[in-house]
């Protein structure tokens, strides 16, 4: 393409410090083509570029290769995940604490605590442990029955991530809609629903 181009050490040691990189394209854009248009599909692409290439690093440090299928899966329950954390929030145990209106010195502590009396669930996520938002009425305190719903779940073996996968599913016995929804209007229908998926049929 005569209209990309890459920049020489000269040139792009010529950039803003904040705008230099080890390589740099430059590309002229056609006649009625807006940069403000190009720049988010470049960004995706570039986005891409270095997903693929973090996944070869980490493809290389295994001895069997996943096939397409587990990829396929793994990328489903990543985009699940970041789902979750866009509509309900994945909640730092400080955050949580101060949703409630904690005055502990010790922030983290509030949340182990729930989490340790059952009245919340925690996810590990990249390192750190984190309380899925749907759990928290708007004083930022467990909803009722949420305690009685996990107890279920927990005596069922399911793990955190699957009962938190689980909530934030839609649910045919619910009408389609997710537990998580249902939790602060109907906790009865909601205990109902994970009594259902949890039986030994």
């Amino acid at each position: 393409m005569n209209n990309v181009f890459a920049l020489d050490a000269t040139e792009r040691a010529a950039l803003r410090p904040e705008k230099r990189a080890s390589e740099v394209l430059a590309i002229g854009l056609p006649e009625g083509v807006r940069a403000s248009t190009m720049q988010p599909l470049l960004a995706r692409m570039v986005a891409v570029a270095e997903t693929a290439a973090a996944v070869g690093a980490s493809l290389q440090s295994v001895e069997h290769v996943p096939g397409p299928a587990t990829v396929v899966a793994l990328r489903d329950r990543e985009a699940a995940w970041r789902d979750v954390h866009v509509r309900y929030g994945l909640l730092t145990a400080p955050e949580v604490a101060r949703a409630a209106g904690s005055r502990s010195t010790n922030l983290s502590e509030y949340g182990s605590a729930i989490q340790r009396s059952g009245r919340a669930l925690a996810i590990r996520r990249a390192g750190r442990l984190l309380f899925p938002g749907f759990q928290f009425d708007v004083n930022g305190s467990p909803h009722r029955r949420l305690k009685d719903i996990l107890t279920v779940f927990h005596s069922a073996e399911w793990s955190p991530e699957s009962t938190t996968l689980w909530f934030t599913s839609p649910n045919g016995y619910l009408d389609g809609k997710d537990p998580a929804t249902r939790l602060a209007e109907d906790p009865d229908e909601v205990m109902d629903a994970a009594r259902n998926a949890t039986a030994d049929w």
